[in-house]
């Protein structure tokens, strides 16, 4: 799982729940939270924070709610 933001405090609210979805559910899964803008720039994503699991752009410009994070990281578990 990536996130994609400089550290605002959208970007760190998208982390912070991510890894509670990660702890409810038990689902096994890594964290990568780019922050460089250079490195950003390579997946063409403008607002952030965005949030990629398995390479899959799921969410850009917002905080998804826990329920659809939650969605989102079991449809891609299987």
């Amino acid at each position: 799982v990536t996130i994609l933001g400089t550290g605002c405090f959208s970007c760190n609210q998208l982390e912070k729940d991510k890894l509670a979805v990660l702890s409810e559910t038990g689902i096994k899964a890594g964290l990568n939270h780019i922050t460089d803008l250079n490195m950003m720039s390579q997946y063409g994503i403008l607002p952030t924070p965005a949030l990629i699991i398995n390479g899959k752009v799921k969410s850009k410009g917002t905080i998804p709610p826990k329920s659809m994070i939650k969605k989102w990281l079991e449809e891609e578990r299987k």
